[in-house]
């Protein structure tokens, strides 16, 4: 399910667009795999300067694994494109390892396109490369139940959680009840095993495959097969957005982003799922919040927001690539370099639907809103939200979709889309 109205930053998957500079240094196959003459799948290191290329995955690891690191302080990563700085050796030997895990999903997808009739014959999508990770090779730790054990590496990690879900599947089968997740913090209850597996997805960052050409993570094989179809021009469009789709399945997933199904009785604020209710319920009117952090003793509303506090108190990990500006947040990091280093990317192309003002964000349009306007966030939303319009503007969303028993419920004189 996907979380509404509270940001939650990246896990160790977490990925940035190759700098224009570094793409040029790519191997020939300009990506950890290949197709051969023969259309077998192989390997094409992208350690720097290295240019090896190899059959198998057990060989390619074997190669990988034989690559002297660094041994000076900040240990730089290695990959093409990645110069992520670590903080120490173990740091860095984490950071590696998810790197040869990125290798070995993308051969997974690979082999998934290869197997597929439609798109064995596809080609290859048009995204920019995605192979630097963000990952700062921090232990990750189990928090199902009261296991807190830490993990270096994220395949061991995962494979530990899987351990869970099999004891979670035995126990559902001889009591004949649901699912219910022992995260630390969660309240998440389904009776499918597939929907539950997805979720602790959720709490884990598991992906499951790679874009074997730009190198994107995915959590399921059908988001990596829509993936390959975003790369044709769609000729079906979003009643609500304008946005266009190659195929019909992916503009009802689409548009399924902008149903409502749940409203906060506290508030009034919409969400997809009543799951997405109570997350919002538990952070933000909760009576009793018990999660204090150990070092600035913030009190907040769960344990993954804890946990996501403590980035807070971290040393910056992400250098610009143009700069010697080092960043804590991806978003920061982006935000930066579009201001910094992408002049052209500062288009005005946030209309105010009160004046002719425009902006180049949404954060600056709402500013504009607020003292200009002295307009309040409308109604169902948690923050102004902007839509892509007709005229090539984002414009001010004002109301949302409404799905189910929503529609009877709702505030009378709400003007629906």
């Amino acid at each position: 399910m996907k979380r509404a109205h509270h940001q939650i930053e990246p896990g160790p998957y977490a990925q940035q667009p190759e700098p224009a500079q570094s793409t040029s240094s790519l191997p020939p196959h300009g990506s950890w795999v290949f197709l051969d003459e023969n259309g077998i799948p192989g390997f094409s290191c992208l350690w720097s300067g290295c240019g090896w290329t190899g059959p198998d995955a057990a060989t390619f690891t074997a190669h990988f694994n034989d690559h002297r690191d660094p041994f000076f302080v900040p240990f730089p990563c290695q990959i093409v494109g990645c110069m992520l700085q670590l903080s120490s050796y173990q740091s860095y030997c984490s950071h590696k390892a998810l790197h040869l895990h990125h290798a070995l999903l993308a051969l997974e997808g690979l082999q998934r396109l290869v197997q597929d009739d439609f798109f064995k014959a596809y080609g290859r999508c048009s995204f920019p490369a995605m192979f630097s990770i963000s990952y700062n090779g921090d232990p990750v730790q189990c928090r199902y139940g009261n296991c807190g054990i830490q993990f270096s590496e994220m395949d061991t990690f995962i494979k530990h959680v899987k351990g869970h879900l099999r004891d979670a599947t035995r126990i559902v089968r001889e009591e004949r009840a649901e699912f219910h997740c022992g995260w630390e913090g969660c309240d998440y209850r389904n009776p499918n095993r597939s929907c539950f597996r997805q979720h602790m997805q959720r709490h884990t960052g598991e992906k499951v495959v790679a874009c074997p050409y730009c190198g994107r993570f995915f959590c399921t094989t059908a988001s990596f097969f829509d993936h390959m179809l975003r790369v044709a021009e769609g000729d079906l469009k979003c009643t609500v957005c304008d946005k266009s789709f190659a195929s019909t399945r992916l503009l009802q997933i689409h548009h399924r982003g902008h149903l409502a199904k749940a409203q906060c009785p506290d508030c009034g604020v919409l969400f997809e799922s009543d799951y997405e209710l109570r997350r919002h319920s538990q952070r933000t009117h909760a009576s009793k919040l018990c999660f204090q952090c150990s070092i600035c003793q913030k009190i907040l509303a769960d344990a993954e927001t804890l946990n996501n506090h403590m980035t807070v108190h971290r040393e910056p990990a992400l250098k610009c690539p143009d700069c010697e500006m080092v960043f804590r947040w991806r978003k920061q990091l982006e935000s930066h370099r579009k201001r910094e280093h992408e002049p052209a990317s500062n288009v005005e192309n946030y209309a105010c639907d009160w004046c002719p003002k425009k902006y180049p964000s949404g954060t600056s349009l709402s500013r504009h809103l607020k003292s200009a306007h002295q307009q309040q966030v409308p109604f169902g939303f948690s923050r102004f939200v902007y839509k892509k319009h007709e005229d090539g503007y984002h414009r001010l969303q004002h109301s949302k979709l409404l799905a189910g028993p929503l529609l009877d419920s709702v505030v009378s004189g709400v003007n629906l889309i």
